[in-house]
């Protein structure tokens, strides 16, 4: 029997505390000294080390400026006019920074200079803007959206090169209350009011904004830290309700980490700083002084590692690390262009393809992907159809069988190498509501069930073919024949989901030879979105009615019902890789097609538990 070291590559250790996970995902608030003067709405600038803190508001705006080295706040210079709301230079100093903007009385075009010790009226921005977000430095600066009363949300963004200010580029999407993130020529505008999400982000390449991944948390007036491709947001306003939640960008997508100890909106408070080295200051409700610090585990020995065993001396107990997982839950993300249901679709949630649909009373030919920030319509299909399949990725993907415009289920496979469409080799039974294997590709995927006529008079099927990036063969037969059925998983290991024989629960799974039936669903259903793996899947919505918005996930042995989607997608295009991260992606809600797209995603963290008898 081989040894525990040679197995996991290390010995049991002793140890007298449990490991740390490293960088920020193991980091931690902790409660710092408060600033002398209760505000919100206040320009912050620095880091966690040497910040300051100039103007905001109470029950009326202040003039008070405060700078920090660490330990404690000092009293300096006020301000010119006791304004709130105003965009910092966010990577400037303690020695040199701007406000710009802010109000009352409305929105202003005011903008004051910091050299170490006064504040110095300076060149005026072009548009007055309330509540903007801030990027740069003193001399490099970048302010974006906001408000004013007279034109409501803005979508402006003004460049500072240390003489003028110059309109650029709008962003795409206007509104207020964005966190203060990067620098003049890379910066990210955050979740903001006036977005019905609260939750969409804009990155800044120097030239143009481009929609990214949206926040998991939809809010606005949030604290920030770091640079465009390592950043972080807390706080906020998520109304109703404050949120002590707080948000990792690593450049493509976001993480809840560490909540503050205390829920604030912060309005800009805490701007500056590292991803790893924060600063939280002011906001409301009270305490509007409250001042956090967020730190990241350091790399040391003592680095958490999955399946890791230790001894602890102190507790005598050991223990193993484990990965922990929490609730999953849906959020939205961003709309197809062209709603539709019974679509072929695969990838992932940042790469995804969706192609052809119904859209009554017709067939739709259309393809549309998604490179993680925006749908682009791409080529059409050669023959438009729906109640068909599809696997594979983004740019590579096949799309099999389905309903043409006549009555008559069809047998045509066609490939997609990310530029266009070829026919290739014919499925040998026509056949229309299958099920497939999702995590299939363009050279091994499975096509199991269906019908081989119309919706309303066709029978159900159990026959399966096998796709070797060249021709269709049969192969071992699913045990129960329906159609309307779900699929997960590869061409060597696939599972089939529910299905219309009658509407059924039933699943079953496939090992490369044969099928074998496993746990039911708890809600029976036909044509339910469906997304994974053989051991790791999950299944939402569907026919009849009574599976509306529920969402069962399969954990390799057993389904449990969990978070339910916001809007019910029968018959709706699916993405994923797992039943921990998927997206449901077009479909009907009971009346009519909708554009809608939820992504799924279940949290996870490294846990050292003790093992017991």
């Amino acid at each position: 029997m081989a040894e525990f070291k040679a197995i996991k590559g290390q010995a049991i250790k002793n140890r007298t505390s449990d490991p740390l996970a490293a960088g920020v995902a193991g980091a931690t608030w902790t409660t710092g000294n408060n600033l002398n003067t209760s505000r919100q709405g206040a320009s912050t600038t620095g880091t966690q080390t040497a910040s300051i803190v100039g103007g905001g508001q109470t029950t009326t705006p202040v003039a008070n400026t405060e700078t920090y080295d660490g330990t404690s706040w000092t009293e300096v210079n006020d301000m010119n006019d006791a304004i709130g709301g105003m965009a910092p230079s966010v990577r400037g100093s303690t020695t040199a920074t701007f406000a710009a903007g802010g109000g009352p009385p409305g929105a202003t075009v005011n903008v004051e200079f910091w050299n170490s010790n006064t504040w110095t009226e300076g060149t005026n921005l072009n548009t007055a803007t309330l509540d903007a977000g801030g990027a740069g430095t003193q001399t490099a600066g970048l302010v974006f959206i906001g408000y004013a009363p007279s034109t409501a949300n803005q979508d402006n963004t003004e460049s500072w090169d240390g003489t003028s200010w110059t309109e650029l580029n709008d962003l795409n999407n206007a509104g207020y209350g964005s966190a203060c993130i990067g620098t003049q020529t890379a910066a990210l505008a955050t979740g903001r009011a006036g977005n019905p999400t609260k939750a969409k982000v804009e990155e800044w390449d120097g030239t143009s904004w481009s929609n990214k991944t949206d926040q998991n948390t939809g809010r606005f007036g949030t604290g920030g830290a770091g640079l465009n491709t390592d950043a972080l947001i807390f706080a906020g306003n998520a109304n109703p309700g404050a949120s002590a939640k707080t948000e990792h960008w690593n450049g493509t997508s976001w993480t809840e980490v560490a909540d503050l100890g205390t829920g604030s909106p912060a309005y800009q408070g805490g701007c500056g700083g590292s991803a790893g080295v924060a600063l939280r200051t002011n906001g409301e409700p009270s305490p509007a002084n409250l001042v956090e610090e967020f730190t990241a585990a350091q790399v040391t020995d003592s680095l958490v590692t999955e399946g890791q065993m230790f001894y602890r001396t102190d507790t005598g107990d050991m223990k193993v690390t484990l990965t922990d997982y929490g609730t999953g839950a849906w959020s939205s993300g961003t709309n197809v262009n062209t709603a539709r249901r019974s679509l072929a679709s695969s990838g992932t949630q940042t790469a995804s393809i969706i192609s052809g649909g119904l859209l009554p009373p017709g067939t739709y030919d259309e393809t549309e992907v998604w490179n993680g920030s925006t749908w682009t319509e791409v080529a059409d299909l050669n023959v438009g159809r729906y109640y068909f399949k599809g696997a594979g990725t983004s740019t590579a993907f096949i799309a099999h069988g389905g309903m043409e415009s006549d009555p008559t289920a069809s047998a045509k496979t066609e490939s997609w190498n990310g530029s266009g469409w070829t026919e290739v080799g014919d499925l040998n039974t026509a056949r229309q509501k299958m099920g497939n294997s999702t995590r299939g590709t363009t050279t091994a995927s499975i096509a199991f069930a269906g019908s081989p006529a119309d919706p309303a008079g066709g029978g159900a099927i159990a026959i399966n073919e096998s796709w070797n990036g060249s021709a269709w063969t049969e192969v071992g037969d699913i045990n129960t024949a329906r159609k309307g059925v779900g699929g997960a998983g590869t061409s060597t290991a696939a599972l089939a989901i529910a299905g219309n024989t009658g509407v059924t629960a039933i699943v079953e799974s496939w090992d490369g030879s044969s099928w074998t039936e496993v746990g039911d669903l708890n809600t029976a259903r036909e044509q339910g979105g469906s997304a994974g793996t053989q051991d790791s899947a999950i299944t939402w919505s569907g026919y009849p009615d009574s599976p509306g918005v529920i969402t069962e996930q399969w954990n390799g042995s057993s389904w449990t019902e969990v978070g339910d989607l916001s809007t019910k997608l029968i018959a709706s295009g699916s993405a994923g890789v797992s039943g921990l991260s998927a997206a449901a992606l077009s479909g009907y809600n009971g009346t009519a097609n909708v554009a809608n797209v939820e992504e799924w995603n279940v949290p996870s963290s490294l846990t050292s538990l003790t093992i017991t008898d």
